[in-house]
């Protein structure tokens, strides 16, 4: 053919192509390199959903730096999660708005008992516990923001 150009001459003419006389197997010698190598499955079961949570009720409040993701006053949250929960979303990660006079560099709204992550954590138990919407929520509190 005319039309071919010169890679494609020199990708199909075979004295070019490298003579393998073993195929090389450094990515198949051990169980822990296999493992490491393998394709990745990933399920529902592997998603964590990120919930900003602040005090107040009835508040939907969009954050502006993130489209779409909203902060949620309790009320709104637990519905929120109950809605990922049924999508079978079985974990959160919550990340609390303090509010800057809470806020010192002890921490001490992170250990206080009636604190909002606190109070967040203790109503999704108590959903849990109360109904079958959330039996098996795994909840993973941020303090990070306290």
């Amino acid at each position: 053919m005319m039309f071919r150009s010169l890679s494609t001459e020199i990708l199909m003419s075979s004295s070019n192509l490298p003579s393998l006389l073993h195929r090389p197997r450094r990515l198949r010698r051990t169980e822990a390199i296999r493992r490491m190598v393998r394709e990745t499955q990933l399920t529902v079961n592997d998603l964590i959903y990120p919930v900003f949570v602040m005090e107040g009720e009835n508040i939907k409040q969009e954050i502006p730096s993130m489209p779409d993701c909203y902060r949620y006053s309790l009320d709104l949250l637990l519905k929120e999660v109950a809605d990922a929960y049924n999508l079978g979303i079985n974990a959160i990660a919550l990340f609390p708005l303090i509010a800057e006079e809470k806020k010192d560099n002890a921490g001490t709204e992170s250990y206080n008992p009636d604190g909002l992550v606190q109070k967040t954590v203790k109503a999704l138990k108590k959903k849990s516990l109360i109904s079958s919407s959330l039996p098996m929520l795994l909840s993973i509190p941020s303090l990070s923001t306290v």
